[in-house]
């Protein structure tokens, strides 16, 4: 259930002041990514926390500025 809001809520990012975007977007990225995380533990967090790597968080990053900027480039057409 939380995947899926996580989800729903990701393109109202829009809906909120540019200086906040990045942030909600990472955020929302972020949690998705754990939760896929937990998913790939077979939901057993009591025994392995789960964590993202390098990379993944990496990857976030640039997909959040990624959306940012895109929308910035849309809008300014």
């Amino acid at each position: 259930r939380t995947h899926e809001l996580f989800r729903f809520g990701l393109p109202l990012t829009l809906l909120v002041s540019r200086d906040l975007r990045v942030d909600i977007d990472l955020f929302t990225r972020g949690g998705v990514a754990v939760l896929e995380a937990i998913q790939s533990l077979g939901y057993n967090t009591l025994q392995q926390r789960p964590h993202l790597t390098s990379a993944k968080k990496l990857q976030l990053i640039g997909r959040a500025f990624g959306a940012h900027l895109f929308s910035r480039m849309t809008k300014n057409r």
